[in-house]
């Protein structure tokens, strides 16, 4: 009687333990789409989406340690079930709102291009008109390094808008604006102070 009750413990234990089993596809499930979200660019341009669903998925694999290490009869997945999809809707989240944020990236970094290329050509224009005088060349060396890191920034910029990164162009589109106009007004500053 007692080898029987024995038996039939063990068998209700098995039991009990085999009913909180590790959520393995869940977590599958949830590490794809965490994935597949990164690949479409949400770490670049749905950042807070994309930080949310990374944390989640942390979250509830710590979580799934936690039970892990516990004591089979008191194993519960349900907190890490629960996490995990949060992470999956998430993510789906951040990949939908990649697609939308990138699209208003590229139409941003468009804009920019055009006004980086008219900002270079009157920098461009400036500098032929700077005051050449005693102590100015060193000044004019300068202003000459700046349009040409300008210009080499938008080169750059434009192989990144061809490439698909377009917040690494939109950047760089705007770098080369600024360096730019920077060129211009400081020349137009001389003109000005040599008029005096």
């Amino acid at each position: 009687m007692l080898r029987i009750n024995s038996v039939v413990l063990c068998a209700l234990l098995l039991t009990l333990a085999g009913c909180a089993e590790q959520p393995s596809e869940e977590l599958e499930a949830a590490r794809k789409a965490v994935e597949d979200a990164r690949a479409a660019g949400a770490d670049v341009y749905a950042g807070s989406e994309f930080r949310n669903a990374s944390s989640a998925l942390k979250e509830a694999e710590a979580e799934i340690t936690v039970q892990d290490e516990s004591f089979a009869l008191g194993r519960s997945y349900d907190k890490a079930i629960e996490l995990l999809s949060t992470t999956s809707t998430q993510a789906e989240t951040a990949t939908s709102a990649t697609a939308i944020n990138k699209t208003k990236v590229k139409g941003r970094a468009e804009a920019n291009k055009t006004e980086a290329e008219a900002a270079l050509k009157q920098a461009e224009a400036s500098l032929t008109k700077a005051p050449r005088g005693k102590g100015s060349q060193a000044d004019i060396a300068a202003l000459e390094a700046d349009v040409a890191s300008a210009q080499a920034s938008i080169s750059e910029a434009e192989q990144n808008y061809q490439a698909g990164r377009y917040k690494e162009a939109l950047d760089g589109f705007t770098s080369a604006k600024s360096r730019s106009e920077g060129v211009h007004n400081e020349i137009q500053q001389a003109i000005g102070k040599r008029r005096r």
